[in-house]
């Protein structure tokens, strides 16, 4: 199995649904996103969209919030926490769109993976 990045960056939140990537490509992806910014007080959604048909407009597929800190985020230890996430694999054959709210300014580093 290959497995490629796709698209990737980071995001500081606002507040506001923020559209990290579209991908109109078949394929079967895998979100991930660092939490290790999260900090107390704060929470971060992340929403995929996808059609089910060529043609459909993009509904609501995943869903997932996480709120406070995750864990230490310390590189390479066996801290407290996961502070990396990933999504299932999301089939895509036709078009699919991720995004992320989070209130608070803060700055999360996020990648699609395509296998």
């Amino acid at each position: 199995m290959t497995i490629s990045e796709n698209t990737g960056g980071t995001e500081t939140t606002d507040g506001t649904e923020e559209i990290l990537a579209t991908i109109s490509t078949p394929g079967v992806f895998v979100f991930a996103i660092d939490t290790s910014n999260l900090s107390l007080g704060n929470d971060l959604t992340v929403r995929v969209y996808v059609a089910v048909q060529d043609g459909d407009s993009r509904k609501l597929f995943l869903k997932r919030t996480f709120a406070q800190p995750q864990g230490d985020g310390v590189a390479d230890s066996s801290g407290d926490g996961e502070v990396i996430k990933h999504s299932i694999p999301i089939p895509s054959p036709h078009s699919m769109r991720i995004t992320l709210i989070g209130t608070g300014a803060l700055a999360y580093d996020w990648a699609i993976y395509e296998l």
